[in-house]
């Protein structure tokens, strides 16, 4: 699979249905980055295995490598799901009016999709879901592709940059070529 200019990737593992053993769930997030360009719209994928209706419980995506800007949070929030609605008080201002969770809440699906992403969005992302007590994140890199020299391969150079950035921010997932 090539990645073209522009184009966001999206990744998916494949949703299957398990059998329910209270206390054996897990939060299943790819580990390759997210890639995307200025302005692109991008899904996080997150759900919960096996399915688990999250449409009335606390979902909360946060930015753990940002600074708190308030010495009273200890996160920064991108999303926070509460009481069947999105409760904007605790969210970073920047991402009100770009978030969105999946419809699919009903069936585990927690995926954080994200719109019009600027460079600003670069770094971890991390859901949490606090009645599980389960978390598990991803990263996105926005790059602006414009200005890729002719001839340089693209998924070469963004591997490079996420192998930049990943050594310089604690980044300790493993890193799979998406080729």
């Amino acid at each position: 699979r090539k990645i073209s200019c522009c184009y966001t990737i999206h990744i998916y593992k494949n949703f299957t249905n398990s059998p329910v053993f209270p206390g054996n769930y897990q939060l299943i997030f790819p580990f390759e980055p997210i890639l995307a360009a200025p302005g692109d719209d991008v899904i996080l994928p997150c759900r919960v295995d096996p399915y688990w209706n999250a449409m009335e419980k606390t979902v909360e995506w946060s930015r753990p490598d940002l600074k708190a800007s308030d010495p009273q949070k200890r996160v920064e929030y991108v999303y926070v799901h509460r009481f069947r609605k999105m409760d904007r008080d605790m969210m970073m201002e920047t991402y009100i009016q770009r978030t969105s969770l999946s419809e699919g809440l009903r069936h585990g699906d927690v995926s954080l999709r994200i719109h019009n992403v600027s460079l600003e969005d670069n770094g971890r992302f991390r859901c949490f879901i606090p009645s599980l007590s389960r978390e598990d994140g991803g990263v996105v890199i926005v790059s602006d592709f414009s200005f890729m020299p002719h001839g340089v391969c693209l998924e070469h150079k963004l591997m490079e940059n996420f192998r930049s950035w990943s050594s310089c921010s604690g980044w300790t997932q493993p890193l799979h070529c998406l080729t």
